[in-house]
C-alpha cells in the first residue's frame, strides 16, 4: 500500500489565512492556502477530511488527518466511500485515521451560497435570495493576493451583485486546484474543495448552498458536486445543501427576470474574463437565449452572433438531457428550425459515439490510464 496522504494545518495559519501542509507519507508535497479578508476562517479538521478523502481514494493511499473531526462527518466518510466505489469500479475503500470530537458553533449563524456568476449559481441566487445572508466566491490564486486570469472580473461581479441583493460578499483566495490537480481531476474534486471552504466558514454559516450543475438526471451522473455527495460532506451543525436540480434552459428563463444577474452572467470555459461566444458553454447559453427570444437581454455575450458556429458538443448523459430539452423547446417556438437541426445532429453524434465507446470500452481504458498516472505521481512524490 502507498504511504498515507497526510493533511495538517501549518503553524503559520491565522484567522484570515489558513495554510494546510499536504504530505505523501513523510515527504511534503506542498502547501494549500485559503485566504479571506471578509470573515475569519476556522482551522478545523472537518475541512481536512473533505480535502483529502477523494484524492486518497484516487491514488489508493490511506488518509491521515491531523486534528479532530466531527463524528458525523467521520461516519459519513464510510457512506462517501461506498458512493464513490459504486461510481468508479476501480476504487477501493481506504483506511481513514482521524480523532473524533463533537464540535460547537456560535449562535445566530446565517446562510450563504457559492456564487461564480454562471447559470447555475445565478439561478440559485434568484431562487434562494430571500434566505441568503452572503455570497461566497472562490478565486484561483498562485499566492495570496495573486489571483489568476479572471480574478478581477469575479471580484467585481461579486461586489456588484452582493450590493444589488443586500448580501455580504465573501472572497476566498486559494491554490487548492493547482495543488490537487496532479493527483485528481478538478471535475471529480471541485465539490470537495467547496465543502472544505464551507467548513472553514462554519462559525459564520449554518447552511451553505452549492448550485447544482444538472437537472434530475444529475443523480445518475458521477460528478464532483452531486446531490447525493454534497450533503454527506456536511454535518448537522455545518450543513451543505445541493440546490436547484433544474434544466439550464429553465434556469436561464429565471435569470432573465433578474437584471443584476444577466448583466454579469459569465459561462465561458475558454476566457475567464469575457464570454467568447464560441466555446461549448457559450454556444449552449446563446442557444437558450435564442429559444427564449432574449438575445438582446444578455449584455455579456457578443452582439454579433451570426458567425458563431452552432457545432454543439455533448459529452455525457446529463448534458444530453439538457440538449434534448433545448431541442424540444426550440421546436415548439416554430422559429428555430436551424437550431433544431443543429441540436439533432449533436444528439445523433453523441448517441453514435456512446455506442462505439461502449463496444470498445474506451471510456474505461481512459479512466484507468488517468488513474494510473495520478497514482504514479503520488508514488514519486512519496519517495
Amino acid at each position: 500500500m502507498l504511504p498515507a496522504l497526510h493533511l495538517a494545518f501549518e503553524d503559520g495559519t491565522t484567522p484570515h489565512e489558513v495554510r494546510i501542509r499536504l504530505s505523501a507519507g513523510a515527504r511534503p508535497v506542498g502547501t494549500i492556502f485559503f485566504r479571506c479578508e471578509a470573515v475569519p476562517l476556522v482551522a478545523n479538521a472537518d475541512a481536512l477530511l473533505c480535502l483529502g478523502l477523494i484524492p486518497a481514494m484516487e491514488v489508493g493511499a490511506p488518509l491521515r488527518v491531523e486534528g479532530t473531526v466531527d463524528p458525523a462527518l467521520l461516519a459519513n466518510a464510510e457512506a462517501i466511500q461506498d458512493l464513490l466505489c459504486s461510481w468508479y469500479p476501480a476504487y477501493r475503500r481506504i483506511p481513514v485515521q482521524a480523532e473524533a470530537a463533537m464540535r460547537s458553533y456560535p449562535a445566530g449563524r446565517g446562510t450563504a451560497l457559492f456564487y461564480s456568476g454562471g447559470i447555475d449559481s445565478s439561478h440559485s441566487l434568484a431562487q434562494a435570495k430571500d434566505r441568503l445572508d452572503a455570497l461566497v466566491t472562490i478565486v484561483d490564486a498562485s499566492a495570496p493576493r495573486r489571483s489568476g486570469p479572471g480574478g478581477e472580473r469575479l471580484v467585481s461581479a461579486l461586489g456588484q451583485v452582493a450590493v444589488s441583493y443586500g448580501l455580504q460578499p465573501i472572497i476566498v483566495e486559494t491554490n487548492v486546484r493547482a495543488m490537487m490537480q496532479p493527483f485528481l481531476g478538478w471535475i471529480e474534486f471541485h465539490g470537495s474543495a467547496m465543502a472544505a471552504i464551507r467548513h472553514l466558514l462554519a462559525d459564520r454559516f449554518e447552511t451553505v448552498l452549492i448550485a447544482s450543475s444538472g437537472d434530475e438526471t444529475a443523480w445518475f451522473t458521477p460528478w464532483g458536486s452531486h446531490p447525493a455527495l454534497d450533503p454527506l460532506l456536511g454535518t448537522a451543525g455545518a450543513r451543505i445543501e445541493h440546490h436547484g436540480l433544474v434544466k439550464r434552459l429553465d434556469k436561464v428563463r429565471t435569470i432573465l427576470t433578474e437584471p443584476p444577474l444577466m448583466q454579469r452572467l459569465h459561462v465561458c470555459n475558454s476566457d475567464p474574463r469575457v464570454n467568447c461566444g464560441r466555446c461549448t458553454k457559450c454556444r449552449f447559453a446563446m442557444a437558450c437565449l435564442t429559444v427564449l427570444d432574449a438575445a438582446g437581454d444578455a449584455p455579456t455575450f457578443p452582439r454579433d452572433r451570426d458567425d458563431a458556429p452552432r457545432r454543439f458538443r455533448i459529452v455525457d448523459d446529463a448534458i444530453r438531457s439538457e440538449y434534448a430539452h433545448l431541442r424540444d423547446a426550440a421546436a415548439a417556438t416554430g422559429r428555430c428550425e436551424g437550431l433544431v437541426g443543429d441540436v439533432d445532429r449533436a444528439l445523433a453524434a453523441y448517441d453514435g459515439s456512446k455506442r462505439r465507446r461502449s463496444f470498445f470500452d474506451a471510456d474505461s481504458l481512459a479512466v484507468r490510464l488517468k488513474r494510473a498516472k495520478h497514482r504514479a505521481r503520488y508514488w514519486r512524490a512519496s519517495r
